[in-house]
């Protein structure tokens, strides 16, 4: 894609009139580019129109490059964007991309959330594919045994299941073949 078309996308994407957002996410799914992700990060977090807010989070939860990821992760990490984290973590598990590398955040955002986003987190740990090391497992169980104490009773569970889910992470887990 010529460096044009992505000045005149991104400028679309700022726009403060929603049909030219509209417009500009249609030109940016044909043309696939990640480096537009922050972009879109911004928008869902002060979109005030709904059908954007809608279609920004559709089109996050649909991600298909791995490179993707990395800029969610960022964004659910950053305060800034702790308004629209709820719908930056519902993204993670809709879109499938692979998040291992990144477990120890999304255990962290299980210990320190609200109990929403604590769900969301464990529904993109439980959907993880890959494998970690034995020393990784320890820690984020080190860190959820730590915790426990603290957690009610349904945050409790869902750390427990996790912490059980880790183990099946240290052995490997590979992608549902379909």
């Amino acid at each position: 894609m010529t460096d044009k078309k992505n000045d005149t996308i991104a400028t679309g994407l700022q726009s403060e009139n929603p049909q030219t957002i509209l417009k500009s996410i249609d030109e940016l799914l044909e043309s696939g580019n990640v480096n537009h992700i922050p972009l879109l990060i911004d928008l869902l977090n002060t979109s005030i129109e709904d059908e954007v807010f809608t279609r920004v989070s559709s089109v996050l939860g649909q991600l298909k490059r791995q490179e993707a990821a990395e800029y969610l992760v960022d964004a659910i990490q950053n305060d800034k964007y702790h308004d629209c984290r709820e719908a930056l973590l519902v993204a993670c598990w809709e879109n499938g991309l692979n998040y291992v590398d990144y477990l120890s955040v999304f255990v962290d955002i299980m210990i320190s959330a609200d109990f929403m986003s604590a769900l969301e987190a464990h529904t993109v740990i439980t959907n993880m594919t890959g494998k970690i090391t034995s020393e990784v497992r320890e820690n984020e169980q080190a860190k959820i045994n730590n915790s426990a104490s603290e957690m009610n009773k349904e945050k409790e569970m869902l750390l427990n299941e996790v912490s059980e889910f880790l183990y099946a992470l240290e052995d490997g887990i590979e992608p549902a073949e379909y």
